[in-house]
């Protein structure tokens, strides 16, 4: 039989053979847009204009014959694709499977399955469905036929997985359940109605503390993707749950947007309250004039910046002057990026007037200050050994960033911090 993957891959595979090297990805896509459309003929000038929309016409026809020709030689005397002279056509044999095709059926099976109230099949088929369904239709193409049969075919699995979550949760499997409403999750993840779904099913099975976390990915993913916060229909489910788990929670306020924040300290922080009692112990020892470094670990999507943000916030009321940075794991080298952060500061760039002008030169190596923009100066030789860098933060940057006041620097993401950065960490 020969398999062909046009979910999460594209390949084709013979099983007497093993795989087939296919060296022309717009006949993998020829063939899926086939299986979508099986049963029903397709116009050769229609495929032509999707596949080709830049060509001219008598063009675009000549390259479908070439990928036709190819797709041929491929398939060899498989019966699944009918060519006439005007159209083309896919239709399921014995000796072809396609992926696309089974996910179809099965989720048609489910349908009706749900439609004569029988659980039992529409488990059977729904999770056979979302088995094939392992990724994007044709990953790495972008034409707009794709892109909408792409979307639609997403699209159709998200309702299998709320299909499964429902028949699951009327039949007694929660833990069956999480999974489906996780998997919609990973398919959907600005969708904030999956989210409220898992919540509900890990409390309901007593995961207080994954139902939480929960909240905080969900959280977290909208303001990286989005820039905003959850909608009060999730802050709603938050609210319940601390109610469930604390029946005093039913007198706490609603978590609202706090006026005059924003990013990810927007929303009400919940869930790590004893993080964030030892944050602020933390904070009030520096404030009394004992410094100290602080290290947040955790794995990625736990909350480990919105904890941050609360505290950063929770000084910056204080009165402290914050000064804060973020690390990125890139390939070029962006030398002492994030003490240049630290030096943008408003309140530090005003301290470093108190600078001789030699190292107020050193310091417009890293921030140029608008008068250094217009004013000429003599050429210094940039600090190139790692002994006079580490010597300019103790003597000449140190003093600025811990010498007035209360103060806090934050850097985020410290694992990436380059090798020239971390002697100032």
């Amino acid at each position: 039989m020969l398999r062909v993957s046009v979910l999460g891959e594209q390949t084709f595979t013979d099983d007497r053979t093993g795989s087939v090297g296919i060296r022309s990805a717009r006949a993998v896509a020829l063939v899926g847009f086939l299986a979508v459309h099986a049963g029903s003929p397709q116009a050769r000038q229609r495929i032509a204009g999707l596949f080709w929309p830049d060509s001219t016409d008598a063009q675009a026809l000549t390259n479908l014959r070439r990928e036709l020709h190819y797709l041929r030689q491929v398939l060899r005397d498989e019966a699944s694709l009918v060519v006439t002279a005007r159209d083309l056509c896919w239709r399921d044999t014995e000796t072809c499977r396609v992926d696309v095709r089974a996910f179809d059926l099965e989720c048609r099976a489910a349908l009706a399955a749900a439609a004569a109230g029988d659980d039992e099949e529409i488990l059977a088929h729904a999770t056979r469905a979302i088995a094939e369904y392992r990724g994007d239709f044709l990953p790495g193409g972008y034409d707009d036929w794709l892109l909408e049969a792409r979307a639609a075919l997403e699209r159709r699995c998200v309702d299998l997985c709320d299909l499964v979550c429902e028949t699951r949760v009327r039949t007694g499997n929660l833990a069956g359940a999480v999974d489906a409403a996780r998997r919609r999750t990973r398919l959907q993840p600005l969708e904030e109605a999956g989210y409220r779904t898992l919540m509900r099913l890990q409390a309901d099975l007593g995961d207080r503390a994954g139902a939480l976390s929960t909240y905080h990915h969900c959280a977290s993913v909208l303001e990286r993707e989005l820039g905003v916060v959850p909608d009060p229909a999730t802050r709603q489910a938050l609210q319940d749950l601390m109610a469930r788990m604390d029946p005093v929670g039913a007198k706490l306020p609603l978590a609202e947007p706090a006026v005059g924040r924003s990013g990810p300290a927007a929303a009400q922080l919940v869930g790590r309250s004893a993080e964030l009692r030892l944050l602020h112990e933390l904070w009030r020892t520096t404030a009394a004039g004992r410094p100290g470094l602080v290290l947040v670990r955790g794995s990625a999507g736990v909350g480990k910046t919105r904890l941050v943000a609360e505290i950063t916030e929770f000084a910056r009321l204080q009165g402290a002057v914050v000064a804060s940075t973020q690390c990125f794991g890139t390939s070029g080298r962006l030398a002492l990026a994030p003490v240049a952060d630290w030096l943008r500061n408003p309140v530090v760039q005003s301290a470093t007037a108190t600078l001789d002008p030699a190292w107020r030169a050193e310091v417009d190596r890293l921030v140029p200050s608008a008068a250094g923009r217009g004013e000429p100066r003599a050429a210094s030789r940039a600090m190139v050994d790692a002994w006079q860098r580490h010597r300019f933060f103790e003597q000449r940057i140190s003093p600025l960033l811990w010498g007035w006041g209360y103060r806090q620097t934050r850097t985020d993401r410290l694992c990436t911090c380059s090798r020239r950065s971390r002697p100032f960490r």
